[in-house]
């Protein structure tokens, strides 16, 4: 998981308040700050497919 990011507007540390699938690879990422409540939504590579890759290669031979 990714560091939360600062808020835009008071630069506190802000909170990931939901996640939703746009598309086959990528989500967004909806965060609010606990300081100013400002939110804002950005996309991201989706966490789960990013991990499919390694959690692949954790399975025995057959």
């Amino acid at each position: 998981m990714r560091p939360r990011p600062p808020c835009p507007k008071c630069h506190a540390t802000s909170m990931l308040a939901r996640i939703m699938p746009l598309t086959k690879d990528t989500v967004a990422e909806s965060f609010e700050c606990p300081e100013c409540d400002y939110s804002w939504t950005v996309s991201a590579p989706d966490p789960i497919r990013k991990a499919s890759g390694w959690i692949e290669a954790l399975k025995p031979p057959n």
